[in-house]
């Protein structure tokens, strides 16, 4: 008996003696857009800070929201453009990149603004002008939002439109209903989702595109994705030209 007491007494102070593991969660646990944003760190289009913070709830400018969406599209670098975008700056290939693409815009006189806060309703634009890079389908959604009819602009309305189409856009909670909040400057956690909605939203209709391999017989004309390489991807064949032009005028 006192051996086994001794014994006991002795794994006690083992275990005693062992170092504590201490597990802490970082900031994106437990944050309404976790998912999203988790997402998006694990697939290196949004990275931390030297701290080891990822600041979800910090707001994104316009050099920042570039290089998410370079990254996020694979976009090849570009030229350089902007007068205030230092050749230096770890932002300039993201911002060259999605200007080529067409995706974002510059001011007058050559410059960007890359440290120019982004709105919500700004960044629904970028993010139409994505959706047609990538060539996705887009139908409108309802703008039910409860403060509609604060955006004004057609450009606006039509992007956000197109965003709740693909489930790209939600809202915050409004009573009973949804408000959008145009004006509202994003946050990273916006953007992320934003983006993970977008790339989730291209990766349905390309499964819902894929052709049955042995349904091919007799549709002599396809449609494909030309990636920044120069390689193609085949999405989808028909049998007649006018079929294959109305998928991709559907598109646009």
């Amino acid at each position: 008996m006192k051996k086994i007491v001794s014994l006991f007494l002795s794994l006690l102070l083992v275990v005693t003696l062992l170092p504590s593991v201490k597990v802490s969660a970082d900031d994106i646990s437990g944050i309404v857009l976790e998912k999203e944003m988790r997402a998006m760190v694990d697939q290196g289009i949004i990275k931390g800070y030297e701290n080891g913070k990822y600041a979800p709830f910090e707001n994104v400018s316009r050099g920042q929201f570039a290089t998410f969406i370079a990254r996020a599209l694979s976009l090849s670098e570009s030229t350089h453009r902007f007068t205030d975008v230092p050749v230096t700056s770890n932002l300039a290939a993201g911002i060259n990149a999605a200007a080529e693409a067409g995706i974002v815009n510059g001011y007058s006189g050559g410059k960007f603004g890359p440290h120019d806060l982004v709105t919500r309703e700004q960044m629904a634009i970028m993010i139409e002008k994505a959706m047609d890079y990538m060539m996705l389908a887009k139908t409108k959604g309802s703008l039910n939002f409860t403060d509609a009819a604060t955006l004004t602009s057609s450009v606006s309305r039509n992007a956000i439109a197109y965003s709740v189409g693909l489930g790209i856009i939600s809202g915050f909670p409004d009573g009973n209903s949804f408000a959008f909040k145009p004006k509202k400057n994003a946050t990273r956690a916006e953007a992320a989702a934003f983006i993970y909605r977008l790339l989730e939203a291209q990766k349905k209709q390309e499964e819902e595109m894929t052709p049955d391999p042995g349904d091919e017989t007799g549709k002599p004309y396809s449609v494909g994705r030309l990636d920044s390489a120069g390689n193609v991807t085949k999405i989808k064949s028909f049998a007649t030209y006018d079929e294959a032009l109305k998928s991709l005028t559907s598109a646009s």
